[in-house]
């Protein structure tokens, strides 16, 4: 029952720092959304929000890392791969990257920063990164900045999440297709 009980207060927390961000967040939210009493929250984090917060976080990526490994084993080539990859994070709740790197993080402790910064570079950006590795090893694509085109990938799917569904006909996931269809193409006609 107490990891019931666990389980559900990281949930919580874990849609209030995702919509808001971690500043935003006060842990009289959290209780509230749960309607309990905010020192009831103590039993569960003893410290505090910074504790639900990295709990959250790490807990997501986990959760993360385990959906990708699954997308890209489903692929046949690293387009392929890319797409599952793209429609993976686009059916999960959006993890803004950016905000975390460049607000929620800086407001943390700097070793759990950094802790959560490694966690998400194991997790998450270096299972994509290997996709370009691999095709980058295979023949498959041109020599490029793996690092570079993983995180502009990262950020493309992040903004997809984002686009207003009546900006364009197409689903997320057919969007991410045919933008992972310019990255392997280009944009320019094909002959």
């Amino acid at each position: 029952m107490e990891s019931e009980a666990r389980e559900r207060v990281l949930d919580v927390a874990e849609q209030l720092f995702s919509s808001h961000g971690y500043a935003t967040v006060k842990l009289k939210d959290i209780a509230k959304a749960l309607n309990m009493k905010q020192a009831s929250l103590y039993y569960h984090a003893p410290g505090g929000k910074e504790e639900l917060y990295f709990a959250v976080m790490k807990r997501n990526m986990i959760r993360h890392q385990k959906g990708l490994e699954n997308a890209i084993a489903a692929g046949n080539n690293w387009q392929d791969q890319l797409k599952s990859v793209a429609s993976w994070f686009l059916s999960q709740p959006p993890m803004y990257f950016s905000r975390m790197i460049q607000s929620d993080l800086r407001a943390i402790h700097p070793q759990q920063a950094q802790d959560l910064m490694d966690t998400s570079y194991m997790t998450i950006y270096r299972p994509i990164q290997q996709v370009f590795v691999q095709a980058q090893a295979s023949g498959e694509m041109q020599s490029t900045d793996i690092n570079l085109i993983t995180g502009i990938f990262l950020s493309i799917v992040e903004g997809i999440q984002s686009v207003p569904n009546e900006w364009s006909s197409k689903t997320k996931d057919e969007i991410a297709a045919e933008v992972i269809d310019i990255l392997a193409y280009g944009l320019l006609p094909q002959k």
